[in-house]
């Protein structure tokens, strides 16, 4: 029978035979460091069979040593990009991508290929102003052999960023910029220039700023220039001022071992300026660009003013509030498939496009405190007041199919910038289309975009039955935030509760045609009073078949000693009673039903759900039915069957392998010392030799 024993002896027998072969092989008493470097030789063989030579970082060897640098730099950085978080199967296309866009709704900007001003179009129902004034500032560094480029948008922070990378002595040297539309200051544009030099040599950059043909404005030596000019839009004039921060008139040294930062501001303004056609046009013209030079003088010399930490800081904190809530889909293999990457960078585009009203400093319906002069419950606060404000409005938003449909013009490459936002504006005009233009407009601007995009890529309906008229009332008004800011908080809990139980979630996922990937949303706001979130979770089980995990998020802004929030569900025709959904996770079996109904309903309260299942009616609900193999392995692997056996199987024989051989060089070690006479070792005798190869 064989046992582990019998292994063990029958191992060692061949191995004592391997060195009696060696030692009649190799000489008695040949060189210990000649034996180790063949050790090491030999180990260096099978980690090279096994894993191949490491690349020197993310990117393929086939690639320019030159590429590697723009690489590594985003790493040291720490800079999110889908090259370097390895969600990128083929870098070719974001190399290639042409945009990289940045903007607050209020102007915007393209640092990749356009680097213009443009104007974005807002509820006037004007299109985009390119204006064509250059306000960036071009940065030139000695030429090299070897340099490589990269410009992209990042979707987290909420900002464009390039990277320029050249070999000088060998080393990378790289000028990062990055570009933001300033989210809380719409007039104001950052760019921020980091020049690292890791070379042993200095080198010298130059700063330029392009010219253009506006009428330029100074005064005094000491500040910068006003450019200016007017733009006829129709029947109207709009008169456009920028001012940018003074550049360096000389030459840099960057000297070595060093990293060099520079920052440069742009303030924009825009007027209605009268007709000059007549001299009394003229007159007035005349005055309105006056009277714009002077004002964006005074705005230009207070953004100054301010500190770098505390702008960016505003920023940061105005695309956090955006980005939370979000949307994620497992990375798919098949042929034009729609990966995360592509939606963050529409949304990112989206947003950027849409002015933050709810978040300007002084501009817009509300006045918010500033952020640096909050406390963390204040802070807090004023967020959950502001979903409130998105929840309300989101009212039969959005009716349709999953915008995650693909090929289609919503997901279209983007070659330029006016390709870019032509797809935005389509973009725009589905969602407000499909019952979003209340949550789009107005007050809620971006935060009802974040709510809106969300909706669209879930299939999901806030549907609403007829609203009290306090209720409506609450809706309605444009001033609803700063009314609520002045109140206390027990009136601040009533305005927000004012028509609970109007409103429901209803989720419309094909569960056949859109269920076969890991979807998970995060952050959907449910609750009216702005700080409940809903979080959902699709996935496949063993059987291939869908369900869903649904769980509530509560908001920072809700006092400790209220209750933790608590949502209803039921799934599919209502057939059960309502599920209810708190922090602890719980799963679903998604169902069908005929007619067709929506997968999931989602209410603040349980009887809502009661009144859907008495009023919905069905002729059947079954279980989803499973998805094909082949289907899965398309997305997982490219193909059926592509992905071969499990990774944890590879995983598993290498560390096997690996421990195998480490095992097989210390007995070498060991009995090379025995036969060498070393320290406390003496060669095999006769006997033992007898006893280790005598057969049982």
């Amino acid at each position: 029978m064989f046992t582990w024993m019998t292994a063990k002896r029958w191992l060692l027998r061949r191995l004592s035979l391997i060195l009696d072969l060696s030692r009649h092989i190799l000489p008695r008493q040949s060189s210990r460091r000649l034996a180790l470097v063949g050790c090491v030789i030999s180990v260096l063989f099978l980690y090279t069979f096994l894993f191949g030579w490491p690349g020197p970082n993310i990117y393929s060897n086939k690639q320019p040593a030159i590429e590697h640098c723009v690489a590594d730099h985003m790493i040291r950085k720490g800079i999110s990009h889908p090259l370097v978080n390895g969600q990128a199967e083929d870098g070719t296309y974001w190399r290639e991508n042409r945009v990289a866009f940045a903007g607050n709704g209020f102007l915007g900007i393209d640092m990749a290929l356009d680097r213009r001003l443009v104007l974005l179009a807002n509820e006037s129902g004007r299109s985009h102003l390119h204006t064509g004034f250059h306000p960036l500032v071009d940065v030139q560094m000695p030429l090299a052999s070897q340099r490589d480029s990269m410009a992209f948008a990042d979707p987290v922070d909420g900002v464009a960023r390039s990277v320029h990378c050249s070999k000088v002595a060998d080393k990378c040297v790289c000028i990062s910029q990055t570009v933001y539309a300033h989210r809380t200051r719409p007039e104001l544009l950052v760019q921020d220039v980091h020049i690292i030099n890791p070379s042993t040599s200095s080198f010298s950059v130059t700063f330029a700023r392009r010219r253009t043909d506006w009428e330029e404005h100074k005064k005094g030596t000491s500040s910068s220039p006003v450019f200016t000019k007017l733009f006829s839009l129709g029947a109207k004039n709009l008169l456009v001022a920028v001012q940018c921060s003074a550049i360096p008139t000389k030459t840099v040294a960057i000297r070595p071992k060093v990293e060099e930062s520079f920052r440069f501001i742009c303030a924009v303004d825009s007027t209605t300026a009268a007709e000059n056609g007549n001299a009394a046009g003229g007159a007035s013209a005349r005055g309105s660009q006056a009277a714009a030079v002077t004002r964006l003088s005074a705005t230009f010399a207070r953004l100054y003013a301010l500190s770098s930490d505390q702008l960016d800081q505003e920023h940061a904190l105005a695309w956090k509030e955006l980005n939370s809530a979000t949307f994620h889909i497992s990375q798919s293999k098949a042929p034009n498939a729609l990966n995360q990457p592509q939606i963050d960078t529409v949304r990112h585009a989206l947003l950027s496009t849409v002015r933050a009203t709810l978040l300007e400093n002084g501009t817009g319906t509300t006045q918010m405190t500033p952020m640096t002069t909050k406390t963390a419950d204040q802070h807090q606060r004023e967020i959950a007041l502001r979903w409130a404000l998105v929840v309300r409005r989101s009212a039969q938003c959005y009716a349709g199919h999953s915008t995650l449909l693909t090929p289609s013009k919503l997901w279209q490459r983007w070659d330029d910038l006016r390709t870019a936002l032509k797809t935005l504006d389509i973009w725009r005009m589905t969602l407000e289309h499909r019952g979003c233009a209340r949550l789009m407009r107005g007050p809620t601007g971006a935060h009802g975009v974040v709510q809106a995009f969300l909706l669209s890529l879930s299939a999901a309906t806030f549907t609403t039955a007829s609203s009290p008229p306090a209720a409506a009332a609450a809706v309605g008004a444009p001033h609803t935030l700063q009314h609520q800011q002045n109140n206390s908080p027990q009136q601040e809990r009533a305005n927000a509760g004012a028509g609970d139980g109007t409103i429901r979630l209803e989720i419309g996922l094909d569960p056949e045609s859109e269920l076969h990937r890991h979807i998970q949303v995060d952050g959907l706001l449910v609750g009216s009073s702005g700080a409940v979130r809903l979080s959902m979770d699709f996935q496949l089980d063993l059987s291939l078949k869908p369900f869903v995990s649904l769980r509530t998020n509560a908001s920072p802004a809700l006092p400790s000693s209220s209750s933790p929030p608590v949502l209803y569900a039921c799934t599919a025709g209502c057939q059960e009673a309502p599920f209810q959904i708190g922090e602890k996770q719980i799963s679903l079996a998604i169902k069908v039903t005929r007619p067709r109904t929506p997968i999931i309903f989602v209410s603040e309260h349980a009887d809502q759900l009661e009144l859907v299942r008495k009023t919905l009616h069905v002729i059947e609900v079954v279980d989803a039915p499973a998805h094909e193999q082949h289907t899965v392995d398309l997305h997982k692997h490219g193909g059926p069957g592509g992905g071969g056996l499990p990774t944890l199987f590879w995983v598993v024989l290498v560390l096997v392998l690996i421990a195998f051989h480490l095992f097989l060089l210390k007995l070498l070690y060991t009995e090379w010392q025995n036969a060498s006479g070393g320290p406390g070792g003496a060669p095999y005798s006769k006997y033992s030799k007898r006893v280790l190869f005598r057969r049982e």
